[in-house]
């Protein structure tokens, strides 16, 4: 019995020590991250930073290191059912200029120009690596020759020199984007925006691609702990304004928006974003990274030009441009992300624009060069285009169609006898003052400009045909009793060819003004242009 009771003395105290040592181990594997808070994690990581003596932490250092022509080619999404990136081509087949990083490219040729050849190599239907291969066996200092083509068709030579373009890249996120009203008297839209610009710090350099980025060392240990073993957690930061100036972080969006009329600061929202990237196990992501972003939101005044010639039957174009004073376009370039196009997609489905339809968007990269910039130098950043079409339904319903039909009634007027005199000036007075009124109607639309609209001419037209019958009564009365003959011919001149001249000459207008203005023509006259 003794016996027994010892083996099981003996076997629960050996139990008990496994037991103890299995609960030690684990209690070791499974601690909890260091005693630190998420904001005493981020404001170590600012301290890391500011005084890190690597000048990629905090300097505008180059990013990527390409040999090139100074040229990226045009880019944005052909298939509309299947959102990617594809590479844009003209109506020949022709790839195009998307954006230009050196000085030297950006003083020779233009943003949307097709590279028709280069070096006598024709570069019709060819793909994005024939171009981007083009200058691998060439030498840095090599001279190629290049043809291109503008929008309005005609070639011009250059020579461009193989060098090295040296950048950093910001990307350009849209989020949520709305136009609050477009004021065609003073020139002017508003716009409700919501976009986020992003540094993405993955490594060294594309040269150095198996080093990491210095901005992702500091985070180890600071953003990125080891939550147990072979198990890693990291922080997400979010600085104030104060905060993110002291970390002395790169900041990707010190854009500033051209033909800027006002902005609403008491609407303005601004948020700071610091997320770390990691291969390593528990963390989201399969690069070892660290991302930048700004967010914003803003409702701006936007100046715009129109072209009115074609109103109402028009269509517009509302440029909302970024420019980058702060880096020339050799040091800092700015892209769209993908998702970008895939919300302006979504955007122009939506009808959302009083008055307007949405026709289509586009989205460049231009490079400018200001007077008060210093010769030789360039700035660069992003135009997004959105191309409007006005509804004319309102004009044609309430403004023509009774301009039309009070001519009309002013013709009938030639349908009573002559000698009616008194009769005949009451219609057509009436009608004319008529047409005054509707005159006003559309002057409180529409700037005081120094050309005539469509309209303009339509109602010009209908003044003067709204006089003849006046002066013709006047005509008819007065030889109705010493030339009766005469008085009947003109009589029938009137009311055979008076409202038929009236409704050609008016088709002419439209058509003569279609021809002329193309672009800004809208689908119900657009199908009159001869010259495409």
């Amino acid at each position: 019995m003794k016996k027994k009771y010892k083996i099981l003395l003996f076997t629960s105290i050996l139990f008990l020590f496994f037991s103890n040592s299995i609960y030690l181990s684990a209690s070791e594997s499974t601690k909890a991250l260091p005693q630190i808070s998420n904001a005493d994690a981020c404001m170590n990581y600012y301290n890391k930073v500011s005084t890190s003596p690597n000048p990629r932490a905090n300097s505008m250092y180059a990013y990527y290191a390409y040999k090139d022509y100074g040229i990226v080619l045009k880019h944005g999404v052909l298939d509309k059912t299947d959102i990617k990136r594809s590479y844009i081509r003209n109506e020949d087949g022709y790839l195009l200029v998307g954006n230009i990083n050196t000085k030297a490219a950006a003083a020779k040729i233009n943003i949307g120009d097709a590279i028709i050849s280069i070096d006598g190599i024709d570069f019709k239907d060819k793909d994005s690596n024939s171009f981007y291969d083009f200058p691998t066996n060439k030498k840095l200092g090599d001279i190629s020759s290049f043809v291109l083509r503008k929008k309005d068709g005609k070639d011009y030579k250059v020579e461009l020199e193989i060098a090295y373009s040296t950048i950093t890249r910001a990307d350009y996120k849209l989020r949520d984007l709305f136009i609050n009203d477009i004021n065609i008297k003073k020139n002017t839209y508003t716009i409700s925006i919501y976009h986020t610009f992003r540094y993405w710090w993955e490594f060294k350099n594309n040269n150095t691609r198996d080093e990491n980025h210095i901005l992702y060392d500091l985070a180890l240990g600071n953003l990125i702990f080891e939550e147990f073993p072979g198990h890693w957690y990291a922080y997400n930061c979010y600085p104030d304004e104060d905060d993110f100036k002291y970390s002395t972080l790169l900041n990707p969006s010190t854009y500033q928006v051209e033909n800027l009329s006002r902005a609403d600061k008491s609407l303005e929202e601004k948020k700071h974003s610091i997320f770390p990237y990691s291969k390593l196990e528990g963390i989201d992501g399969d690069r070892n990274a660290i991302a930048v972003e700004v967010d914003k939101k803003n409702v701006l005044e936007v100046r715009n030009q129109f072209n009115l010639r074609s109103f109402p039957f028009d269509k517009q174009k509302l440029v909302f441009e970024l420019s980058d004073m702060s880096y020339g376009n050799h040091v800092r370039n700015i892209r769209s992300t993908l998702s970008t196009f895939v919300y302006l997609e979504d955007f122009m489905k939506i009808d959302d624009i009083p008055g307007w339809n949405k026709i289509n968007y586009d989205i460049n990269y231009p490079v400018l060069n200001k007077p008060t910039m210093q010769e030789g130098t360039y700035a660069q950043g992003i135009k997004v285009e959105l191309e409007i079409e006005r509804k004319f339904g309102y004009y044609i319903f309430k403004v023509i169609f009774p301009i039309i039909l009070i001519l009309l009634i002013c013709w009938s007027s030639v349908w009573i006898n002559p000698k009616e005199l008194e009769s005949r000036l009451t219609i057509t007075i009436v009608c004319l003052l008529s047409l005054i009124a509707y005159n006003f109607v559309i002057d409180s639309e529409l700037p005081k400009l120094e050309y005539l609209t469509v309209l303009d001419w339509i109602i010009l037209i209908s003044y003067v045909y709204a006089t003849i019958p006046n002066i013709l009564s006047v005509y008819s009365f007065r030889i109705s009793s010493t030339n009766k003959i005469l008085c009947e011919k003109v009589e029938g001149i009137a009311r055979e060819y008076g409202l038929l001249s009236y409704i050609i000459l008016i088709i002419l207008i439209v058509i003569l003004n279609a021809n002329l203005n193309p672009t800004n023509s809208g689908s119900l006259i657009s199908w009159m242009t001869i010259f495409r």
